[in-house]
C-alpha cells in the first residue's frame, strides 16, 4: 500500500495558536491586541520606517503582509523584535525557515524554537515530527515521541493520531495503540478525514460504529471525501479497484487517475508500469516508457529498478543494465526492499555495493524483511534454510512455512521472477 505523506495539520496548529495571538498566515480576520477597538492594528505610515512593534509586525503578517513586506518578512521582523513570539517562529517553520538576525533557521529549527518558548503546542510537535523530529532544549525527540507529546497535550488531535499510526503506533498512559487503533481514533474524532480512511484501509480496515469496512471500501470512502487524493486512488488500484459512483474503477483506471491528479506521483507511475503501461498526460505509454519517467524523477527508486529487472533490463546513459544489475541497483536504492533481494538471489547473487552476496544470503535477507513472502521462503528452503531474525529453520520447516503462506496468498507472484535467471 502507498502511504500518504505525513500531514502536519496546519489548520489545527493555527486554530490552537489563535488562543495566543490570533495566528495564521493570511487569516485576515484574526488580530491580536493591542490596537483599536477590536484589537486590530492600523497600518500607520510610521510602520514603513521600521517602527512597528513585534505584535504589529505579527498582525501585518497575518493579514498577508503588504505591497512592501511579505508575510514571511513580517514574521522575521516580529521575532527579531521579540524572540519569544512562539507562534511567529511556528509560522516561519510553516514557511520553510528564514534568516533571523543574520542567522538562517531551518523549518525544523523554527519549530524547535517555538516549542522551547511554549511546549504545550500539539500542532507544532506534529510539525516537528513530520520533519523527522529534532532537538528541543538539547533533547532529541524522535518523530514518534513528537506525536506522543502532541497527544499528551491534546488527546483529541486527529493529525497526531494519524501520524502516530504512520510510525507504528505507540503507548499512551500504559495503553498500547497499534497503527490500526491510531487510525481508528482519528476516524472517531473526524469521520470526514480522507487521510484517516486511507490509512485505516492500509491496515486492513475493520469495524467502526457497527459497520465493517474492507480496505477497498476505506479507499473509496477517502476518494469520496477527496476525489483528488492520489494515494487513495493508488491504494484502491492495489486493492483491485471497486465499482462506485456508477462506474467500475479497475487498477488501470485508478493508477491513471492518480497520475492525472499528480503527474509526478512515483508510486502510481510504478504501479502503472507493473500492469503493463497506461495513459500519462493523455498519451498511452509502455511500461518501460513510464519507468523512464520515474528514472528522471527518482533515479534510485527501488521499485522502478526492480520492475526494469523484471522486464529484462534496459540502457541508461548508454550503459546496459541487465536483470541482475537492475536488482542490485534496487538494493542500493533501498536495502530494505525485499523483492529486490529475492530477485537478486534468483539471478544467482553477485556484488552489491562492493560486497559479494550469495543466493542463500539474498533469500535470507528477503525473508527477514518480509516474513510473509512464500516465494522467498521456498527459495530459502531450497538453499538449505538457516537463521531468520534469531530463529533457526530447517529446510523442512522453511518449506512448511512457504506452503502455509502460499495457501493464504491472494496476490500471486507479484514483482518476482518465476525461476532461475542468471542474466
Amino acid at each position: 500500500a502507498v502511504k500518504a505523506p505525513p500531514r502536519a495539520g496546519r489548520r489545527g496548529r493555527l486554530a490552537a495558536a489563535a488562543a495566543i495571538l490570533g495566528v495564521g498566515v493570511c487569516v485576515a480576520w484574526a488580530f491580536a491586541a493591542p490596537g483599536g477597538a477590536n484589537g486590530a492594528v492600523s497600518a500607520s505610515p510610521h510602520g514603513f520606517l521600521g517602527l512597528y512593534s513585534a505584535v504589529e509586525w505579527y498582525n501585518l503578517a497575518i493579514r498577508g503582509g503588504n505591497a512592501e513586506f511579505s508575510a514571511k518578512v513580517c514574521f522575521q521582523k516580529a521575532v527579531e523584535l521579540d524572540p519569544k513570539l512562539a507562534d511567529a517562529w511556528a509560522n516561519l517553520g510553516e514557511l520553510k525557515g528564514a534568516e533571523v538576525s543574520g542567522r538562517f533557521y531551518s523549518a525544523k529549527e523554527c519549530y524547535a524554537k517555538a516549542l522551547e518558548i511554549s511546549e504545550e503546542n500539539p500542532p507544532v510537535w506534529v510539525d516537528l515530527g513530520v520533519l523527522g523530529g529534532g532537538l528541543v532544549r538539547r533533547v532529541y525527540y524522535s518523530p514518534k515521541v513528537c506525536f506522543l507529546k502532541a497527544l499528551q497535550y491534546d488527546k483529541h488531535y486527529k493529525h497526531a493520531w494519524n501520524n502516530l499510526g504512520a510510525v507504528g503506533g505507540g503507548t499512551i498512559k500504559d495503553v498500547k495503540y497499534s497503527p490500526a487503533a491510531c487510525f481508528r481514533m482519528a476516524l472517531f474524532l473526524d469521520e470526514k478525514d480522507p487521510r484517516a480512511w486511507d490509512n485505516w484501509g492500509m491496515t486492513g480496515g475493520g469495524k467502526i460504529r457497527g459497520v465493517t469496512w474492507t480496505p477497498a471500501s476505506c479507499f473509496v470512502k477517502a476518494i469520496l471525501l477527496d476525489s483528488n487524493f492520489p494515494e487513495a486512488w493508488t491504494n484502491l488500484g492495489l486493492a483491485g479497484g471497486k465499482h462506485f459512483n456508477g462506474k467500475m474503477y479497475g487498477p488501470l483506471q485508478c493508477f491513471e487517475r492518480a497520475v492525472e491528479i499528480k503527474p509526478d506521483f512515483v508510486p502510481a507511475l510504478v504501479e502503472l508500469a507493473v500492469i503493463g503501461g497506461g495513459r500519462v498526460g493523455g498519451v498511452k505509454l509502455t511500461a518501460k516508457q513510464i519507468l523512464k519517467k520515474v528514472y528522471q524523477l527518482d533515479p534510485m527508486n527501488a521499485a522502478m529498478w526492480t520492475q526494469f529487472g523484471l522486464l529484462g533490463g534496459d540502457y541508461f546513459e548508454d550503459i546496459f543494465y541487465n536483470r541482475k544489475r537492475c536488482f542490485a541497483k534496487a538494493i542500493e536504492g533501498d536495502p530494505k526492499f525485499s523483492r529486490a533481494w529475492y530477485n537478486f538471489g534468483v539471478c544467482g547473487g553477485g556484488e552489491v555495493a562492493g560486497k559479494t552476496i550469495t543466493p542463500h544470503q539474498a533469500y535470507q535477507r528477503a525473508v527477514e524483511l518480509d516474513p510473509n513472502d512464500w516465494l522467498a521462503w521456498d527459495a530459502f528452503a531450497k538453499e538449505g534454510a538457516g537463521e531468520v531474525n534469531g530463529v533457526v529453520y530447517t529446510e523442512e520447516q522453511a518449506t512448511a512455512k512457504s506452503n502455509e503462506l502460499k495457501a493464504m496468498d491472494t496476490a500471486g507472484n507479484y514483482g518476482s521472477l518465476a525461476g532461475d535467471d542468471t542474466n
